[in-house]
């Protein structure tokens, strides 16, 4: 037997004669903290492959110790874990354990566009983390939230941007209001696509006037709790800002109206 694999196997015996709550405390030192998590989908298995994968040489002794090891950095990462970002909350319900608070979660990310903010109460089969509010709820100590807005959410009739929703109509058809309610949130980031598209085929910036009842009601609802949050509308999300691109007489611009921000492309040449 040649001497590495003698050696690895006599590493792994050793390691597997120490009880399994130490041998978790040295997988979970060995790895280190992951302060940053993107859930991909709706799969614990699939969070664990991932973790398996980016195990250090030193911890793939054997199949036994590479599971635990997955395994025991999931659930510490769970408790240390910073930046979570995912595609809907639905995605965190087969990865967070029932009732279990992410107390270390300071920024939170859904990049999917939602519909509703809090659970939909008519839905008897909805989980638990069904919502953002859910999820939030999760998070104690969360202070930077950033959302994907429906942007149909804000018509009385959807893609008609003439028809738009009052304060009230808003607060009672998306629940939004309720993430106001957690105590230590400080900015709230949201991304919602200007119904003109696209956007650098005009000789100007999109208008913004669609979003206003929104960002309006948000700021209302900001003032009401001593103006604590600090609201940031982005409402070309889709588009990255290239100081660079600069060609065929176009000019990327970056510009605000208030919270409101926008990229748009100048034609130089008109």
């Amino acid at each position: 037997m040649p001497r590495s694999r003698r050696t690895q196997r006599n590493n792994a015996n050793r390691l597997q004669r120490l009880p399994l709550e130490l041998r978790n405390r040295i997988y979970e030192y060995v790895v280190g903290d992951i302060t940053s998590l993107t859930v991909l989908a709706q799969s614990t298995s699939l969070m664990r492959a991932q973790l398996k994968r980016n195990l250090p040489l030193c911890l793939r002794l054997n199949r036994q110790i590479v599971e635990e090891a997955a395994n025991a950095v999931f659930h510490h990462t769970l408790l240390v874990v910073e930046d979570l970002v995912m595609r809907n909350p639905v995605d965190v319900s087969c990865v967070v354990p029932p009732g279990m608070m992410l107390k270390s979660v300071r920024r939170l990310e859904v990049t999917q566009p939602q519909m509703r903010y809090d659970r939909d109460l008519d839905d008897a089969t909805a989980s638990p983390l069904s919502s953002v509010y859910d999820l939030v709820k999760r998070c104690p100590q969360l202070r930077e939230l950033t959302i994907r807005v429906e942007t149909a959410v804000l018509f009385t009739t959807p893609n008609d941007p003439s028809k738009r929703k009052t304060a009230q109509e808003l607060a009672a058809t998306t629940g939004f209001g309720l993430v106001f309610q957690h105590e230590k949130l400080e900015k709230l980031s949201l991304g919602c696509n200007s119904p003109e598209s696209p956007y650098f085929q005009r000789n100007g910036p999109p208008h913004c006037d669609f979003v206003v009842p929104f960002v309006d009601w948000l700021e209302q609802e900001t003032r009401a709790r001593g103006g604590r949050v600090t609201l940031d509308v982005d409402i070309t999300p889709d588009l990255t800002y290239d100081p660079s691109h600069n060609t065929c007489g176009s000019e990327c611009l970056r510009s605000n109206t208030g919270c409101i921000r926008y990229v748009w492309w100048y034609d130089c040449m008109s």
